[in-house]
């Protein structure tokens, strides 16, 4: 097949579709490399492609420019595409899906006029993990990615004068620099501000516990009582329970290994390991006897089977694991 006439007898509505079964993780080897062909053609269709990613996980919004009529018309195509495919659709997109839909109902309820870009503020969106580690592109075109049982909220405001979204559980944010329009993540009790650059931030509402690591450029960490400048490579830890705020250096690799699907470990004991193994997988683990002193330094595939893990894990340290009544004991050989 000849790739650049095949790019060019390529209909408007076919485009549509193309992209939506890429965007939705359902497009073919062949679907990939004519899309990629279709960006590389024209830098244009590098633009467009990446304002239609912009509205596959999210909302119009009034911090740029954007021709409304056009995009809400591809909108409306793609959720008659995902309801043509919804059979096929995983949760999530199904979700995103209905997101959509339910704000073309509100246009149609209040009035909207396509021919303006006004946004209706009252409208949330909500972009929710359940057990995988997912990425969304918001409307600023800023990208988030989402570890498990995570959430991410906004609404129509977003982009006017400030982009401000709530998140409770754990998010890795590359925020488009802005210098007239800051980038606010609410943390219940707590804040992070930027106008663009890098960082990690969580909000633990079970302990009270939030905070940010910064992995480029600069950003403004507030708790209740204080307010403090973080450089790169250095975090806040914010005890929303007690007011406390403490500052410290982290290692990159380490705290973002999360959106990488990585657990990483460096210099840890036995015990601390065992630890960090709990809190990332979420299971119980007793050490039969007192371990050596001896450290450790790693990194596993998160994906791999727990019983996989506590393999990999006793073979490095010499020991041996056995599982009862849903606990993981380890000992010594």
């Amino acid at each position: 097949m000849d790739m650049n006439n095949d790019i060019n007898r390529i209909s408007e509505e076919e485009l549509d579709q193309l992209m939506a079964d890429v965007l939705s993780g359902n497009a073919d080897p062949e679907q990939e490399v004519r899309l990629s062909a279709w960006i590389a053609a024209d830098p244009a269709h590098a633009q467009e492609y990446e304002l239609f990613k912009s509205y596959w996980n999210a909302e119009l919004s009034g911090c740029f420019e954007i021709d409304a009529e056009r995009q809400m018309a591809k909108l409306i195509k793609r959720v008659d595409a995902d309801a043509r495919r919804r059979h096929i659709f995983s949760v999530r997109n199904l979700w995103m899906a209905a997101s959509v839909a339910v704000a073309l109902v509100l246009g149609g309820l209040l009035g909207w006029n396509l021919n303006q870009t006004e946004v209706i503020e009252s409208k949330q969106i909500s972009l929710i993990t359940g057990e995988s580690i997912s990425t969304f592109h918001l409307p600023d075109g800023s990208e988030v990615h989402l570890n498990k049982n995570s959430r991410l909220d906004y609404n129509g405001s977003f982009g006017k004068g400030i982009r401000k979204v709530h998140l409770s559980g754990e998010g890795y944010f590359e925020v488009k620099r802005m210098e007239d329009c800051r980038f606010v993540v609410d943390l219940d009790g707590a804040s992070v501000t930027v106008k663009g650059t890098s960082f990690n931030a969580f909000n633990d509402e079970n302990s009270g516990m939030k905070g940010a690591a910064l992995v480029s450029g600069s950003i403004e960490f507030t708790s209740r009582s204080q307010s403090v400048q973080l450089t790169p490579s250095r975090q806040a830890l914010y005890d929303s329970v007690n007011n406390e705020l403490t500052i410290s250096v982290f290692d990159p690799s380490i705290v973002t290994d999360w959106k990488d699907m990585l657990f990483r470990y460096k210099s840890l004991t036995m015990a601390e390991l065992a630890d960090r193994i709990m809190d990332t997988y979420g299971i119980n683990i007793v050490l039969v006897q007192d371990m050596t002193d001896d450290r450790y330094s790693g990194a596993i595939d998160v994906t791999l089977p727990v019983s996989s893990v506590m393999d990999l894990i006793t073979m490095q340290t010499g020991t041996t694991w056995m599982k009862k009544n849903g606990v993981y004991y380890i000992s010594m050989d």
